[in-house]
């Protein structure tokens, strides 16, 4: 048995004294907390490789080689592709900085190389696991692991049988059409469009889409909490964490979602809790068996009247877990990294240990990370009284540029959700259709799932 405590020493280990190359399209979220990693492990930094304009103040003693500077700025998907084929000069200034090739390179979750510029990728996405990113395919994994799913069609975006599966579909809440991975990978609610409303709400949803994707699934849309669901594959198990909120608001009359963030207050019922940690366990393993996956994965989606029904997945490391709360010194990124590379030292990790320890560190501490795209000047926290569902909330935010971070509800609703709350503040901020999971579009009970 390893003991989780253990695993940090085992990590810090592999890191003690190694150098690495950091290859960044934008210096924001994962990747700096990759690179915090890497340092709080004992490692070092020597050189970052960036898609567009980078501060070489954010990253001290690293040496900088920026796309900007050779040519112009690359979009993260173009970025990626130019990976593959590294400019001989680029080749030639790495070699300056790691002359030995010691150095380990690290991408970003997407990056799906593995090697540049003859050095190996640490940590990289492999071709077999980056189709479940699709959520026009996922549904065949789902039925694979026997996970319920809202029922659902895939459909060409030009078929003139668009229409017909939209309203055989549509039980009373409309339906969601979700783009798939053809152009290019889309998270955070990005490639979804919510249809209700006839003929022209879904014109318009199309026309949206048009050069986005080739082909949508269109699936009911499912009342409830929007949620998802970390695991990890190990060589001897898949360990399962805690549930938490996907902090998601819909507006009705454009169709569109906007993400918001996550939180680990939220709390499903012991019932709906197992039902949601076994089918991902499930999914875990099919995933292991089909495509000899490594590493963590999250499934989304939704808890409510029908139970759980699972939308889609992310074959790749997300935030949301809320593991900074709880288990800071935790380097789970590396930690992840490490599994899917196969070092022994940490991928031997025992999953009953390793999930036991996660869990408890969140039922202990949760937290939220949730950030609203409506805001004015950067300023002090401050607090507001707003009617959420019909009761008064005491609502702590702050303004950063355009944006608003959520920081405490107060008191918090029995069952921890916090979209009511983001939603009521987004009125406030000037988006007034904004609402939650809470705000019943629908006239009828939504139709069974699909197993």
């Amino acid at each position: 048995m390893t003991d989780p405590a253990q695993l940090i020493e085992r990590v810090h280990a592999l890191w003690a004294g190694r150098t690495a190359i950091l290859l960044v399209n934008r210096y924001e979220g994962a990747i700096r907390a990759l690179a915090d990693e890497v340092h709080a492990s004992g490692g070092r930094i020597v050189a970052v490789v960036a898609g567009g304009p980078f501060d070489p103040t954010q990253l001290p003693g690293a040496r900088v080689w920026s796309r900007a500077e050779h040519g112009g700025t690359l979009p993260r998907r173009e970025f990626d592709r130019w990976l593959r084929r590294p400019p001989a000069e680029l080749a030639d200034w790495l070699d300056t900085v790691d002359p030995a090739r010691e150095a380990l390179v690290l991408g970003t979750s997407y990056t799906d190389v593995g090697e540049f510029c003859g050095r190996p990728l640490h940590g990289w996405w492999r071709p077999g696991w980056q189709e479940w990113e699709d959520k026009t395919r996922i549904d065949e994994l789902w039925r694979s692991a026997g996970v319920a799913c809202p029922p659902y069609a895939v459909v060409d975006l030009d078929d003139p049988a668009l229409a017909g599966h939209v309203a055989r579909l549509d039980a009373g809440r409309g339906v969601v059409l979700a783009a798939d991975a053809s152009r290019s990978v889309l998270g955070s609610s990005k490639g979804l469009r919510w249809v209700r409303g006839g003929p022209e709400a879904l014109s318009e949803a199309v026309s949206d889409l048009v050069g986005t994707t080739d082909r949508v699934r269109v699936a009911a849309f499912m009342p409830g909490v929007p949620m998802s669901i970390l695991a990890c594959v190990l060589p001897r198990g898949t360990a399962v964490f805690e549930p938490f909120e996907i902090v998601t608001l819909f507006d009705p009359a454009s169709g569109g979602f906007v993400y918001g963030g996550t939180s680990t207050w939220w709390r499903a019922t012991p019932t709906e809790r197992d039902r949601i940690r076994a089918d991902t366990r499930r999914v875990g393993e099919a995933m292991r068996a089909q495509a000899g996956y490594r590493g963590i994965f999250s499934v989304d989606g939704v808890v409510g009247p029908h139970g759980f029904a699972a939308t889609e997945l992310n074959p790749r490391h997300v935030s949301g877990l809320t593991l900074w709360a709880g288990w800071p010194q935790f380097p789970m990124r590396l930690f992840n990294r490490a599994v899917q590379e196969g070092e022994p030292a940490v991928a031997d990790a025992d999953p009953d240990a390793l999930e036991a320890a996660v869990c408890a560190a969140i039922q202990k501490h949760p937290a939220m990370m949730v950030k609203l795209p409506y805001g004015q000047a950067t300023g002090e926290p401050s607090t507001v009284e707003l009617d959420v569902d019909g009761e008064p909330r005491r609502v702590t935010h702050r303004q950063v540029g355009g944006s608003t971070q959520l920081l405490d509800v107060d008191p918090m609703d029995r069952d921890g959700a916090i979209a009511p709350a983001a939603a009521a503040l987004a009125n406030l901020l000037g988006a007034p259709g904004l609402v939650s999971f809470r705000a019943d579009p629908g006239r009828k009970a939504s139709g069974s799932l699909t197993p």
